[in-house]
């Protein structure tokens, strides 16, 4: 089974779909074990979300308060 780190070495390539075989069942495999991990692959995946929502805006200055919005609004 993967370690806590090696999933969080690869959740955005997860995220991404970027890798084969069985490395992503091995992923989901730990995450169904592994709460901590469970909110950090949701996390990251929330902000891999929203941060481009920002970006192509073309906003020259993050408002953080906005973010917090949306991700509470996610959630």
């Amino acid at each position: 089974m993967l370690s806590c780190k090696d999933v969080a070495y690869l959740a955005s390539d997860y995220l991404d779909k970027n890798m084969g075989g069985t490395l992503p069942w091995k992923i989901r495999l730990h995450l169904v074990a592994c709460k901590c991990c469970r909110s950090f692959v949701k996390h990251l995946q929330i902000t891999k979300e929203v941060v481009p929502q920002f970006v192509d805006n073309g906003l020259s200055e993050t408002d953080a308060e906005a973010i917090l919005k949306k991700i509470k609004a996610r959630d």
